[in-house]
């Protein structure tokens, strides 16, 4: 008798995992579908998509204007697995280009797979000697590229009416002097341009470069901002806000390292509404006129 009450528990038992599994398997159908669904938007629309994503306290932005598709900075090497996933959902197999804008691992980290599984048809990287890890990986990766640019004066790619300048260190020589900071102070620039509207993406710049753009009265006033150095707050960054003057901005980073209360009180001071991808990735939509941002999964 108390063989078959043991016999009969464990069979409710498998019944009842078995059904679990079932629940879950289709749970996680019907989640995959929905996500395939949000990534889809970023990779289907006419106009221009910037999707900043959640990739921890990293960069990594997919820029979709058209049939083509961009990717500035590529996050740390864990970024590979979303930034794959939306390319798979939107079918892409062919990155049009890619834009590195310094060397450190939370901006490198997922080229290298990303230009061994995609065809990537022109590499911009900042043309400068770096002691990262990343540096000697891509260089060696990009040897069988085609189109690969060092960037070492300004460069233009245009696809159709979208415009992107990207723009090194207008005096490296004082930058590479300091070693703590040089990676991040020679962060290419990239203004990203549609019809009226302009994008502006910094890299990690800090103090030395923004007193450099300042000074050099270049014309950096953008609609929008993807945030310098995940946030972080110098002494030169309420002038460098100012001189942007951007309607929306970005904050790529990640809860190991929140952006500087700072920096927030200057953005809130300066009326430019922002975004953290802390929060989850964020999208900006334009079509050159109008501009709309929100989180991905709303």
């Amino acid at each position: 008798m108390r063989k078959l009450q043991i016999r009969k528990i464990i069979n409710i038992t498998l019944i009842i995992l078995c059904a679990a599994f079932i629940a879950l398997t289709a749970y996680l159908s019907v989640e995959q579908e929905r996500r395939e669904e949000v990534y889809q938007e970023i990779g289907n629309s006419g106009d221009l998509v910037i999707a900043s994503l959640n990739v921890g306290k990293a960069d990594a932005a997919l820029l979709s204007y058209r049939d083509t598709l961009g990717i500035i900075d590529t996050g740390t090497k864990d970024a590979y697995n979303l930034i794959d996933q939306i390319l798979s959902a939107n079918k892409k197999r062919v990155i049009d280009y890619m834009i590195i804008t310094h060397y450190d691992k939370d901006h490198i980290g997922s080229a290298v797979r990303l230009l061994e599984k995609y065809e990537v048809k022109a590499l911009y990287l900042p043309d400068y000697v770096s002691a990262k890890a990343g540096y000697g990986k891509i260089r060696e990766a990009a040897e069988g590229l085609n189109h690969v640019v060092y960037v070492s004066k300004e460069e233009t790619l245009t696809l159709e009416d979208l415009a992107l300048r990207i723009i090194p260190a207008e005096d490296p020589v004082s930058l590479i002097a300091d070693p703590d900071t040089m990676d991040n102070n020679m962060s290419l620039l990239c203004m990203v341009t549609l019809k009226d509207r302009k994008f502006l993406f910094t890299g990690d710049i800090k103090q030395s470069r923004i007193e450099q753009i300042l000074e050099s009265k270049d014309d950096v006033k953008a609609d929008w901002l993807k945030v310098p150095y995940h946030g972080a707050y110098e002494s030169g960054s309420r002038d460098f806000l100012s001189a942007v003057s951007p309607q929306y901005a970005v904050i790529s980073t990640g809860s190991e390292r929140p952006a500087d209360a700072r920096m927030l009180v200057a953005l809130t001071e300066q009326n430019i509404q922002f975004f953290n991808t802390m929060n989850g990735s964020v999208v900006t939509i334009s079509d050159g006129k109008d501009i709309a941002v929100r989180y991905l999964e709303q």
